[in-house]
């Protein structure tokens, strides 16, 4: 009886998905979500060319019980199947999204965590560092006394990151210095241990130290394929110039999400 359930639900939202098609967006995904609604990213992806249509594209994912896809200019992209850890037993729905194809920086104004941040001469504090401000006085600063500090963004799902771009504190060079050893990660789960980030895919590494000019550094992944996570951690592994650092601005840029169905 769950299976026919289920059947009749994929039914009705095929139905669902033939009605919407007309929607403009350039490209389309759609994600099996969670009985929690916690979101997830398919860790294998199968491109398909020549297929005339999001239906049909629907159609190979439904036959192939594929965990999401996405189409665009004729090409259907299949994303992990229903055998994954990240699904298993759990109830499943279905949820259509839709994103254009420009960038959104994501960690703007988002939830941020550190390992401790430098009170003098002010609050040099985490959220500093994603509020949009790029002013002189206005950065996160980690705790002189702590050796690997660490800071991360929650993006408050799971999203595809294609780069990260940071702002190391300038005030005329004298800070920039700090910014070496870098290792950014995006993690879907928070780990264990906090600032063991180790089993979180590594986006880059920065040896630095960051030159002196008051600009953004900008990171993507090591190999060709964007990273999925909720978390973006940045975190100082080594000692170069001293165990802190200091930075302005973190930026995370996704596709724009068009839109939730």
């Amino acid at each position: 009886m769950p299976h026919r359930i289920q059947m009749l639900q994929i039914i009705a939202w095929m139905l669902t998905i033939s009605r919407l098609s007309d929607v403009v967006a350039s490209e389309v995904a759609f994600y099996y979500y969670a009985q929690n609604r916690e979101s997830f990213c398919p860790p294998v992806q199968h491109k398909i060319t020549n297929v005339a249509s999001t239906i049909g594209c629907a159609s190979i994912c439904l036959q192939r019980q594929c965990q999401g896809y996405a189409t665009q200019d004729g090409e259907c992209t299949i994303m992990g199947d229903m055998t994954e850890p990240s699904v298993g037993e759990k109830e499943i729905t279905y949820q259509r999204v839709s994103y254009l194809t420009n960038m959104e920086n994501i960690a703007l104004l988002k939830p941020t965590e550190s390992v401790g941040f430098w009170t003098d001469p002010a609050d040099m504090v985490k959220d500093m560092a994603v509020d949009g401000i790029e002013s002189s006085t206005n950065y996160y600063h980690s705790h002189p006394m702590v050796s690997k500090p660490w800071w991360y963004v929650d993006l408050g799902e799971n999203r595809v990151v294609y780069e990260v771009h940071v702002l190391p504190y300038g005030n005329n060079g004298a800070h920039t210095k700090y910014f070496a050893t870098i290792e950014i990660r995006v993690g879907q789960e928070l780990p264990s241990m906090a600032g063991d980030f180790s089993m979180w895919p590594l986006l880059a590494y920065y040896p630095g130290p960051a030159p002196m000019a008051n600009a953004y550094l900008e990171f993507s992944p090591n190999d060709s394929y964007p990273l999925c996570g909720r978390y973006v951690s940045i975190q100082k592994t080594g000692f170069v110039n001293g165990v802190f650092y200091v930075f302005s601005e973190v930026k995370v840029f996704s596709l724009e999400k068009a839109s939730d169905f």
